[in-house]
């Protein structure tokens, strides 16, 4: 990495980690004052209320820092996989609930095309689901309201299974394309929509679909939207065969415990 990128990173790292840290640490400090004041000191529900507060800016910060710490193990390509046998179109049936949850707020809907016949990847469910998951917010933070999210699911060859997420959304400027994936990088317009966001999520997705084997890329009109697609290997029982052999002997190693798992509710 050249040096001037390095600092440009850097910068955004701060810029974007300084942003997100702010809001729940104020939570946590107005919280402490309160508690702190004469008025909350003798009323239990002022003392309630205050801890709620803070409660609430803790969960945050632990987000926030749980977001980083699995970014960086991503792209460091030391995520540890549990890869199995995986139906694409079951897993989005399971996070219905999560995505009807995600695009309610904006009056958006989101439709599902899946074919029958379609082969199972071999895929982590814990990692892809979070992906999925990625995708679908910033689908619908990036679209209008009431416009639409399609998700479609299709076989490719050579024993690739394909997953697209395509939005009504407000497209990538084609000069900005080659940052997308740029941990810490939000385009122009991402920011004037809003300004908060750490601009993790797609290089931790890239780094992740990589690590299986697979490969993201996407296709954006300005003003017109954006469709992410996401190539991912079909399982053939002889590679996991072969990656269960190879766990094996990890365990049997002194240093198995080293690497970064599947983090909770981030």
């Amino acid at each position: 990495m050249k040096q001037q990128d390095l600092h440009a990173l850097t910068d955004s790292f701060m810029i974007a980690a300084s942003h997100e840290l702010c809001g729940p640490l104020a939570c946590v400090s107005a919280g402490l004052e309160l508690l702190m004041s004469a008025d909350c000191a003798h009323t239990r529900e002022n003392q309630r209320v205050c801890l709620e507060t803070m409660r609430d800016g803790v969960d945050r910060l632990t987000q926030v820092t749980q977001r980083l710490l699995d970014a960086s193990c991503a792209t460091m390509g030391r995520t540890r996989l549990h890869r199995e046998r995986l139906d694409l179109a079951a897993l989005l049936t399971m996070l219905a609930p999560t995505l009807d949850a995600i695009v309610a707020p904006r009056r958006q809907v989101y439709t599902v095309e899946a074919p029958d016949g379609l082969p199972a990847a071999y895929a982590d469910p814990v990692h892809l689901g979070r992906i999925v998951r990625d995708l679908i917010e910033n689908a619908s933070l990036y679209s209008p309201p009431e416009s639409s999210i399609h998700l479609a699911l299709a076989p490719r060859e050579p024993e690739m299974v394909r997953l697209v997420v395509q939005d009504e959304g407000i497209g990538i400027d084609p000069e900005e394309a080659h940052h997308v994936f740029t941990p810490f990088y939000r385009g122009e317009a991402a920011r004037r929509m809003t300004p908060h966001g750490l601009g993790l999520s797609l290089a931790a997705a890239r780094a992740i679909v990589e690590q299986h084997g697979g490969e993201i890329r996407f296709v954006s009109v300005p003003g017109q939207g954006t469709a992410f697609y996401l190539d991912l290997p079909v399982y053939r029982e002889e590679l996991a065969a072969r990656e269960a052999a190879a766990a094996d002997a990890a365990i049997a190693r002194p240093d198995a415990g080293c690497g970064c798992g599947p983090a909770n509710g981030s």
